[in-house]
């Protein structure tokens, strides 16, 4: 793709407006008010952990980076823009993360457990960005 291009659709992309997902939601809130509700309060403090928007994710509508040096969540704001229902869930699924890294039994179990106390969670992303972005 030309830089023009990429310039372009990465200013549509990542539009910095009232609208925006960003300007929205305080992530830190939400990941202690979800770390309360869901977890009670076993996960990492918030004051621990790094937690922001990466336009880079591509499809991924969120990701889990956890080593020894940091933890870190982040979210993509493209796709939640598209589909701001699912912000909830999606953070909610990172932080699953933080129990376990991979999409396994734990994983499944604690995805259950929370989906039983009434909020979905998926191990995918529910719409396919990749096709959007290249329409």
């Amino acid at each position: 793709m030309h830089s023009n291009q990429q310039l372009e659709l990465y200013l549509k992309n990542c539009s910095f407006s009232l609208n925006d997902i960003r300007n929205r939601v305080d992530l830190e809130e939400d990941y202690t008010y979800f770390n309360h509700l869901y977890f009670d309060d076993a996960l990492t403090p918030v004051d621990f952990i790094t937690i922001h928007w990466n336009t880079l994710l591509g499809a991924n509508a969120g990701m889990c980076i956890k080593n020894y040096k940091s933890t870190i969540l982040e979210l993509n704001p493209i796709y939640l823009n598209l589909y701001p229902e699912e912000y909830e869930s999606i953070l909610v699924h990172e932080m699953i993360h933080l129990i376990t890294l991979e999409h396994d039994k734990k994983f499944l179990q604690e995805a259950k457990r929370i989906s039983n106390l009434g909020l979905e969670i998926t191990i995918n992303c529910k719409h396919n960005l990749n096709l959007i972005m290249e329409k």
